[in-house]
């Protein structure tokens, strides 16, 4: 059985579990259906607890809110959502529905990383422009 493109289930599964990217799947409720190891962690969860849990349980109150409105509006619109959100890090977040009827993927990426070296550039550039005004500045008060 092939994942749609040609490649095994059991490659993209094996993708799934190994990636550092928390992912899990919830059905049409938010009750967890699987969570890769990165999205147990991040939930403080052990894997085998995984079964048992609401992923909105498993979050403060304030983005457990928030994603379930994200979660019913995937669900409303059958579209992907995807926002970025801060808990313990900034992330961003993707909530996909799949073929199987009310089961959904959520998949956060960290952006950390990215956020901060756009604000590195942004400030790089805010400096440039400070001296090239500064130059001009002094180029017109020499003339």
């Amino acid at each position: 059985m092939s994942a749609g493109n040609g490649l095994p289930c059991d490659v993209a599964w094996d993708v799934l579990r190994s990636t550092s990217n928390p992912v899990w799947l919830v059905d049409h409720v938010g009750a967890l259906l699987w969570a890769n190891h990165a999205a147990s962690s991040y939930l403080g969860l052990d894997e085998g607890d995984v079964a048992s849990k609401s992923l909105f349980e498993c979050l403060p109150r304030d983005k457990a809110q928030h994603r379930r409105l994200m979660l019913n509006a995937a669900r409303r619109t059958n579209e992907s959502v995807e926002f970025v959100d801060f808990h313990q890090r900034w992330w961003q977040v993707s909530i996909r529905p799949t073929d199987h009827r009310d089961v959904f993927v959520f998949w956060q990426r960290d952006i950390g990383r990215q956020l901060q070296a756009e604000e590195d550039l942004r400030r790089s550039l805010m400096r440039a422009v400070t001296i090239q005004e500064d130059e001009r500045r002094r180029i017109s008060r020499d003339l």
